[in-house]
């Protein structure tokens, strides 16, 4: 099972540093940046802000990692963290995302 998680950040140098960090360390095979209008209620007031979309992809056995290093080095207070489950029709990219499972 492949598993993707989203969050957004307020600029793209903090969604860079989220990514490098997950890449690097190799708890994500791959994050995917975009830039989005985002439109919410926030103590009651409407927002409009630009914000960067991260699109992340990794496995089950990393999931739970991932979820709470995004928790403890995100800069929102409240992060929006959302985890899909996913599956490749293809057996050859589920590998490429399960690649350093046992490291």
């Amino acid at each position: 099972m492949i598993y993707i998680i989203e969050t957004t950040c307020e600029t793209r140098e903090q969604a860079q540093a989220i990514a490098q960090k997950l890449v690097e360390s190799r708890l994500v095979a791959c994050c995917q940046l975009n830039d989005i209008s985002s439109y919410y209620l926030w103590k009651t007031a409407l927002n409009t802000e630009a914000e960067v979309l991260l699109r992340m992809k990794t496995s089950t056995k990393k999931i739970e990692q991932v979820v709470s290093l995004l928790q403890d080095i995100h800069p929102y207070d409240v992060p929006e963290i959302l985890v899909y489950e996913a599956e490749s029709p293809g057996q050859e990219y589920q590998d490429w995302i399960d690649e350093g499972d046992d490291s």
